[in-house]
């Protein structure tokens, strides 16, 4: 699309001044806005050389009307989003709109106004620029009016109107407006925002307190940012020149323009002068960026030594200023101000990061320097560095002491490699080496270090379960911390009776370490297909089953040692019912009276009711599974036990081998630990879940239906079936009440009779977990790698410890886990084909790990289908007496496994991460989502608001919001010449 030759003028004929007056003479010179030639030609009060043009212009605007006159609406609408003037950015233009269709002068645009506005804008876009796209009918235009006010708040007025907050908010939320707004702005690369702005942190226009779904940061048109640092404060804004823009509360300075006010929208630190920035970083009342010449510059809040500019007495480096909560006065810089120290021992920075009240910054060299609280050991240089210095928050009060650095000072490393990354969070640091190794250090509460415990690591320590991984990035929130690191991709190829199969990839969680691995991978050509990849190993895939009785030795046979070897995960402690025709795991949870249970119950036949009816008659012999909500609609456990214990008994009388009641939906799995009636103490019966319940119903209905088809088709009915052909459902003569009768037996019954299920059952009781035993088992026979494959139980991919024993092994063998749902697919490719190969290589990132603070959902391991143990621990909070979750160890976020991942962001009580195709999800505290959710969510959610509009290329969090950099859908109709 471009504007039409004849209109190209008109994108710099008017200032934003000319087209206020135009609008006013517009709504002067006519009632119904409809302009003949003369009235046009006056309206538009041009020079007479611009005659020509003039006549042009409301030929074209007079296209396609019955009457010969332009419609002023459209024509100025189209003249106000075209305008290139530099002044008239898109705020103004949107402005310029509430005032034209303001028809009535009453400070707000009416709901047929409003239809207007839409119809106005669409057709004189349309006329004005080639290849626009034809305007929607007015049906459409009042559908999408009808819809919006629909939203607003009538209660105060019985004709309600959108108000300019509310025109800006729709035009910058509503799809199908912002492919227009990137058609008429200077937002190319944009920022999309969303998030809390209780401080004007975000930057947007009128200031809105919170922001629910994304929109356009329109402040900022035509600057292309690159980098955004933001807290629950302030925001800095870097740009591919080097120039940085602040906005939020101005308080300590922390805005970086001399004073203590604060900005709504994003200005220009103009006192960084010509320093060309490279990175920034903000605490929770400090800033601090760094320059292409390796300086460190910070200004704000210096109480505690974040901005390292030595003793806060010095009034040639600070300020200072009141503070209400305590009385006394504080230290502060408003200007920036270089860190001479660092500079004057020629330590060139390359990066910069900020804690609430600290500061590191990486070298250029790999090194890091740390200053500021060091309460906690934030700053990484030990407790007993003569650094140290004990200072009170407020002098009054001995419990305010806190141990700080004013100045910078080296960290050291233990081994002493170069660092290649760092983030800051709250009160903690990571750091990822050369190695891609994790070390953290800082205030270890709720275990935001990932060391497995609580405590405070004062110098840099290694991450235990990360250290053999690769990690590729690691973001802090403020308790808590993400890591994005390299997984394993399963590639299998082969071939068939249709000859060769499309290849299919999946992603894999290591299991043990990866980095050995990644070292020895070669270039390979895989088996069946012209894909080439540096793979660590490739072979033959083959499956070994091992048996579900943990008591059984493996049997480990066939070509193991020339081969990938495919497992399941195994059952864990418990009881489970296990079937020949489905690889499904049926928790069971058996009555503790039930006398001595085997350690196998085997080969039994199945009773299971579809609709719940049955007689003891149908149970000799079986395993019987009865729904409790047939007989009760209890709720609690006490009714539904005494249920149970009801049809237990009836079923033991009909000569059972034992019964599993399925609970109603919602009722949670419990244990039987009451003492049942004497007549059952030492019968074996036992619950099964609802969602369990339900689907082994599903499963046993399509036997059923599969074994009559087969049955039909043949004409082959087996014994059982033939007898059950001999029922007939009747009434009751008098009641109505149905029963079934048997034509050759004359039997009558009032339930319906049941089929023989054509599978068997065995009940297993695992007293410990086999796994690991019998994985040993398994790598000691030296195959070319491992799949375990998580079984339905716990069918989410999930972090393994290898035993001691594994260290030698495990590293010389790839082991590597994939869902329960992958798995399944792996085996069915297997079943169709003869012949399927497997590779294994390095995706460089497929795994997202988090650990700390979950309390608000924000490490996203909630909602996990792992039914055995939550990965949360519990902790309450002595003072606030609130309950905190946690997690003490980097653990998998299973929902995001199978994503190629780019970039991961956190917030103070949320995180989001950035796929390769430029999608986002985002989880934690609700107002930080980017959707507009009820509550905080524990598990990811999409940004959908985005799909299919813009690609996201990276993230950044704060407080509870989030900035996201993309591009706009379309190019923009503005020339380049006057871009700003």
């Amino acid at each position: 699309a471009r504007v039409r030759d004849p209109f190209q003028s008109l994108q710099t004929e008017w200032g934003y001044e000319d087209i206020v007056h135009l609008s006013h003479r517009l709504k002067e010179l006519t009632l119904n806005f409809s302009l003949d030639r003369p009235t046009f030609t006056k309206f538009l009060q041009l020079p007479a050389q611009a005659s020509e043009l003039v006549n042009v212009w409301y030929e074209e605007f007079c296209k396609g009307r019955a009457a010969r006159a332009v419609d002023g609406l459209e024509f100025l609408s189209a003249v106000v989003l075209l305008s290139a003037r530099p002044e008239v950015t898109l705020f103004r233009k949107i402005s310029l709109l509430f005032q034209i269709f303001d028809l009535n002068n009453t400070g707000g645009v009416r709901r047929d106004s409003f239809t207007i506005l839409l119809k106005a804008t669409t057709t004189g876009l349309h006329r004005m620029v080639e290849n626009f796209p034809r305007p929607a009918t007015m049906t459409e235009f009042e559908t999408a009016s009808q819809e919006l006010f629909q939203h607003l708040d009538t209660s105060s007025s019985a004709q309600p109107a959108l108000s300019l907050l509310e025109l800006v908010t729709w035009m910058t939320e509503c799809p199908y407006s912002l492919c227009y707004i990137s058609c008429v702005s200077r937002l190319s690369s944009c920022l999309f925002v969303w998030g809390t702005n209780l401080r004007a942190q975000l930057g947007l226009y009128l200031q809105p307190r919170a922001q629910l779904v994304p929109v356009p940061l329109v402040t900022l048109e035509a600057t292309t940012v690159v980098k955004v640092a933001t807290s629950e404060h302030h925001s800095l804004f870097l740009t591919d020149t080097g120039k940085v823009f602040s906005c939020g509360a101005g308080f300590c300075g922390i805005l970086g323009h001399g004073d203590l006010r604060s900005q709504g929208q994003p200005a220009l630190v103009e006192l960084l002068g010509h320093n060309t920035i490279v990175d920034v970083a903000v605490g929770a009342r400090h800033s601090a960026v760094v320059s292409d010449k390796g300086q460190v510059l910070v200004w704000g809040s210096a109480d505690l030594g974040q901005l390292g500019l030595g003793c806060t007495s010095d009034r040639e480096l600070h300020e200072w200023g009141y503070d209400p909560c305590t009385g006394g006065s504080f230290a502060y810089s408003s200007h920036p101000k270089v860190v001479s120290s660092l500079w004057g021992a020629r330590v060139s920075a390359a990066r910069v990061c900020c804690m609430s009240f600290g500061t590191a910054i990486l070298t250029s060299s790999g090194d890091v320097w740390c200053w500021g609280n060091n309460t906690s050991g934030q700053c990484g240089v030990g407790q007993k560095h003569p650094s140290n210095e004990l200072t009170f928050v407020d002098s009054d009060m001995n419990r305010t002491a806190m141990q700080v650095i004013r100045r910078p000072e080296k960290v050291l490393f233990d081994p002493p490699d170069r660092i290649q990354s760092l983030s800051c969070g709250g009160y903690h640091v990571a750091a990822v080496n050369e190695r891609s190794q994790v070390f953290t250090w800082g205030l270890g509460v709720f275990g935001r270090l990932g060391h497995g415990d609580q405590k405070d690591r004062h110098q840099p320590q290694l991450v235990p379960r990360l250290q053999d991984q690769i990690t590729q990035q690691v973001a802090c929130g403020e308790a808590f911390s993400v890591s994005l690191s390299s997984a394993f991709r399963l590639t299998l190829t082969g071939c068939g009776s249709d000859g060769h199969f499309a290849p299919s990839a999946f992603v894999a969680l290591p299991v043990g370490p990866l980095a050995a691995h990644a070292s020895r991978a070669s270039p390979a050509a895989l088996s069946h297909s012209d894909i080439h990849l540096d793979a660590v190993v490739t072979a033959q895939l083959h499956q070994v089953k091992f048996p579900f009785d943990a008591s059984l030795p493996p049997s480990i046979g066939g070509p193991v040692q020339s081969s990938v070897v495919l497992i399941d995960r195994g059952l864990w402690e418990g009881e489970w019912l296990k079937l020949e025709t489905i690889n499904f795991d049926f928790r069971v949870e058996f009555s503790n009276f039930s006398g001595v249970f085997p350690e196998s119950i085997g080969n039994m036949k199945l009773m299971f009711p579809m609709d719940g009816k049955w007689t003891k008659e149908d149970c000799e012999g079986k395993l019987c599974f009865v729904d409790v909500s047939t007989r009760t609609s209890a709720t609690s456990q006490s009714e539904i036990l005494t249920e149970i214990y009801k049809m237990s008994a009836e079923a033991k009388e009909g000569r059972a081998k034992a019964v599993v009641a399925v609970l109603p939906k919602g009722v949670k799995i419990f244990e039987c630990e009451d003492e049942p009636p004497a007549s059952i103490r030492r019968f074996p019966f036992g619950i099964m879940s609802y969602d369990h319940g339900q689907v082994l119903r599903d499963h046993l209905s399509k036997l059923i239906e599969s074994m009559v088809k087969e049955a039909q088709d043949s004409g082959n009915f087996t014994e059982c079936m033939q007898a059950m052909q001999q029922w007939v459902e009747m009434e009751e003569f008098g009641t109505g009440r149905k029963y079934y009768h048997n034509k050759v037996t004359q039997q009558n019954r009032w339930a319906p009779p049941q089929y023989e299920l054509p599978t068997e059952a065995c009940i297993v009781k695992v007293a410990q977990d086999p796994f690991f035993e019998r994985l040993k088992a398994l790598v000691d026979a030296k195959p070319r790698g491992v799949i375990v494959s998580q079984q339905s139980w716990r069918p989410d991919v999930e972090m393994l410890d290898l035993p001691a024993d594994f260290d030698t092994v495990a590293v010389q063998v790839p082991i590597a886990m994939v869902s329960y749902d992958m798995g399944q697919e792996i085996r069915e490719i297997m079943h169709c084909n003869s012949e399927v190969h497997a590779s294994l290589s390095i995706q460089a990132s497929g795994t997202l790990l988090s650990w700390g603070n979950g309390t608000y959902g924000q490490l996203g391991l909630d909602e996990l289908e792992n039914k055995s143990r939550s990965l949360h621990k519990s902790k309450r909070n002595d003072l606030s007496r609130a309950f905190h979750r946690f997690v003490e160890s980097p653990s998998c976020v299973a929902h995001m496994h199978g994503f190629e991942m780019k970039a991961v962001a956190c917030g103070g009580r949320h995180a989001v991460v950035v796929l390769d195709n430029g999608e986002m999800f985002s989880w934690g505290a609700k107002e930080g989502l980017g959707a507009p959710v009820e509550d905080n969510r524990g598990d990811p959610v999409f940004v959908e608001h985005l799909e299919g509009m813009v690609k996201v290329s990276n993230a950044f969090c704060g407080g509870e919001h989030t900035f996201a950099l993309a591009s706009m859908p379309f190019k923009s109709l503005l020339p380049d010449f006057a871009v700003l």
